[in-house]
């Protein structure tokens, strides 16, 4: 990252059209959820599922049940990407001649999921898997991706180190990561945000001068991304979507012809931002590099913005929408606001459809 016909929420949960959008309570989708983080069962929980018809906690099952028996289109109508199954994963990877992991507990939160798991030599890591693509869709580039933390990590970011990655037969990729001892801040402040800008402008021009050459961004704004971005949901779910997928796509279709050499985190949300007790105000560690890449920084703030628009709405969020809007042209900026509108509001409908009205609400703020 994160409504198609959906009967839309009770308009005092939200404002659309280029306000910003409130809603009574986090979504649950698009941009990633934190591991070790759950949201659901909260008091804000419990009164949108009792003013939406739903269950309390709903599952993906349940939600789809829901939404199916009142004439919305559920989950089940659309390709979800697979949850981890941690010990499947483990056993796979020792079987791939990598590390004889032991699954210590599953961490909540994550759209995958992640299992806090302990080498042999008795340190703990952090086991994530990137599940097998659908045919004809090109896997994440991990060696690029380690190479690229490598130049962030000397640059000053502090980056989570890969401890092993290594592809499965089924063509997935089970990924160790360096456990750090840190949480995601409950409470985003102004301080914090900042210094997330402040980590994302390093990797501004970071690629200038190396063997990576300068390359258009990629926004899948005419075809679909790995696993994300894609534009089938968007063009069935309703005549909302559909007409968001026609703007998003007329974007895609105007000329490019910036090159550019930064360094794209690629899921740059408050989720893969780790905090600590005695530093709340400052990133200790930028996680999930997976999907890292040459390209427009400018993506890894459209996402933190969408990302703020729950989390930290008002001014907190706002201070980086307008340090994305002062930092690129306005072509630019509606490329990248359509490339995280296309990346949030395909993400609800196959997982999360209750929250698509929510991402379609921050779209239209300028699409």
């Amino acid at each position: 990252m994160l409504g198609l016909g959906l009967t839309p929420f009770p308009p005092d949960l939200y404002l659309t059209v280029r306000q910003q959008p409130l809603i009574d309570r986090p979504p649950q989708s698009g941009v990633g959820l934190p591991w070790g983080v759950e949201t659901r069962g909260s008091a804000r929980d419990e009164r949108f599922n009792q003013r939406n018809g739903l269950a309390s906690c709903p599952d993906r099952a349940d939600v789809s049940t829901a939404y199916c028996a009142r004439g919305i289109r559920g989950v089940s109508d659309f390709e979800q990407v697979q949850r981890m199954d941690g010990s499947s994963v483990a056993a796979a990877l020792a079987g791939r001649g990598g590390p004889c992991l032991e699954l210590v507990t599953q961490l909540a939160g994550g759209e995958v999921g992640a299992w806090l798991v302990r080498w042999p030599d008795g340190h703990d890591a952090v086991l994530t898997w990137s599940p097998p693509l659908p045919a004809g869709q090109e896997p994440g580039d991990f060696d690029r991706s380690v190479e690229l933390m490598d130049l962030a990590r000397r640059a000053g970011v502090p980056v989570a180190r890969y401890e092993a990655v290594v592809p499965l037969p089924d063509g997935s990729v089970a990924i160790v990561q360096e456990r750090i001892h840190g949480h995601v801040s409950g409470v985003v402040s102004e301080e914090l945000v900042d210094h997330a800008i402040e980590l994302a402008e390093i990797r501004r021009d970071l690629l200038a001068g190396t063997a990576w050459p300068a390359s258009a961004p990629t926004l899948y704004l005419l075809d679909d991304g790995p696993g994300f971005c894609l534009h089938g949901p968007l063009r069935a779910f309703s005549r909302d979507t559909a007409e968001l997928l026609d703007a998003i796509e007329a974007i895609g279709r105007q000329p490019v012809t910036e090159r550019t050499t930064d360094l794209v985190h690629l899921d740059y949300h408050v989720g893969n931002l780790l905090v600590t007790d005695e530093q709340p105000d400052r990133v200790a560690a930028v996680i999930d590099w997976g999907g890292a890449r040459p390209g427009d920084i400018g993506i890894d703030l459209a996402i933190l913005a969408f990302d703020l628009t729950w989390r930290a709405p008002g001014p907190v969020q706002q201070r980086v929408e307008a340090h994305l809007r002062r930092t690129t042209d306005a072509d630019t900026f509606a490329r990248l606001w359509a490339h995280a509108s296309l990346r949030l509001v395909d993400w609800a409908i196959r997982h999360y459809p209750h929250d698509v009205d929510y991402w379609l609400a921050v779209a239209r703020r300028y699409l």
